[in-house]
């Protein structure tokens, strides 16, 4: 039992659970029962009697669990209703005092308060600042250490997916060749990149054609591809 509770409850279909016993083990489940509440630590070592015993055992705990939730918001509730209660009297000595030496003194505190309640507010906005960062940057190194290199097979089929015209083994090529590095950071989503080749491809095409100016990416991606197919052709030929 908790530390202040007198009592605990019965239910009347607990009659289910030890109507097949005997009156005399009833008799011993019951002071079992009234010595467990009193935490006298019994031990019951019939098998029949412990099978009767556990469903009134997890009950008992379980409305223990409720008593504790239901202490601590009454303990809450009081203490607030206290600060309130002190707070309202503090009003009501600051109107009906009329002594200049008070009025100031009431006042200073006054200012210690609101001080006090700045600080505390500063620091509970810096904490869900500092909070909601930290969780973004969690995020954003979940994204980077989960990031799959994807297979060229991959790549085509999601560039097929959007029927658009980035080609699979170039993409693959460029990034493999920085390490599947965006700039100064590590790749953390392909197929936004995917993404962002496409919408490069579809702004450098006019009625169909392409025009000269691709993007620096681009043209190191082409000229990767193309480095790459020379070399298979020294292998194939033994020339360029």
């Amino acid at each position: 039992m908790a530390e202040g509770k007198k009592s605990f409850v019965l239910y009347s279909d607990l009659i289910k659970t030890i109507e097949h016993l005997t009156n005399e083990e009833k008799g011993i489940l019951f002071n079992h029962l009234l010595e467990y509440v009193n935490d006298m630590n019994p031990i019951l070592k019939d098998r029949l009697l412990l099978t009767a015993w556990k469903p009134i055992e997890l009950q008992l705990k379980r409305d223990l669990l409720k008593f504790e939730e239901v202490k601590a918001k009454r303990s809450d509730a009081g203490k607030r209703s206290a600060e309130l209660r002190a707070l309202k009297t503090v009003q009501k000595e600051s109107t009906n005092s009329t002594h200049v030496e008070f009025v100031q003194h009431r006042s200073t505190n006054s200012t210690v308060n609101d001080n006090v309640n700045d600080n505390v507010n500063d620091n509970v906005n810096d904490n869900v600042i500092l909070l909601e960062k930290e969780t973004k940057n969690n995020i954003i190194r979940a994204k980077r250490e989960n990031f799959k290199i994807p297979s060229i097979e991959e790549i085509k089929n999601y560039c097929s997916e959007r029927n658009n015209n980035v080609n699979g083994n170039t993409f693959f090529d460029f990034y493999q060749s920085k390490g599947w590095m965006v700039g100064k950071s590590k790749m953390k989503d392909w197929k936004a990149a995917i993404r962002t080749w496409e919408k490069n491809n579809l702004n450098n095409n006019t009625n169909g054609t392409v025009n000269d100016n691709r993007t620096e990416q681009q043209k190191l991606a082409d000229a990767v591809n193309n480095t790459r197919k020379r070399r298979q052709d020294i292998i194939k030929n033994g020339f360029f």
